[in-house]
């Protein structure tokens, strides 16, 4: 074999790396797409349920909640400020 074959095979070689290495990445791409967007729709319908119990519960003890919302309000902002 030549030396100019040889380097050719090492550059279709080297693409052809290259091209399988690039599926892979947009392969791997797509189902790390797919998966985020799973989870961002899992967590989101699972924030809009606690939001609905809480307005519910709030809804059903306004004093309750009032007060439970005072004293953590109280109480943070008394560890903030040391």
């Amino acid at each position: 074999m030549m030396k100019s074959e040889t380097i050719d095979a090492a550059a279709t070689a080297a693409r052809t790396v290259r091209d399988a290495a690039k599926e892979d990445a947009d392969t791997l791409a797509t189902h790390l797409k797919a998966e985020a967007s799973d989870l961002y729709k899992n967590l989101a319908s699972k924030g809009e349920a606690a939001a609905k119990a809480l307005g519910t519960q709030v809804e059903a003890q306004p004093i309750t909640s009032l007060l439970l919302a005072f004293s953590a309000g109280f109480i943070a902002s008394r560890l903030l400020s040391r």
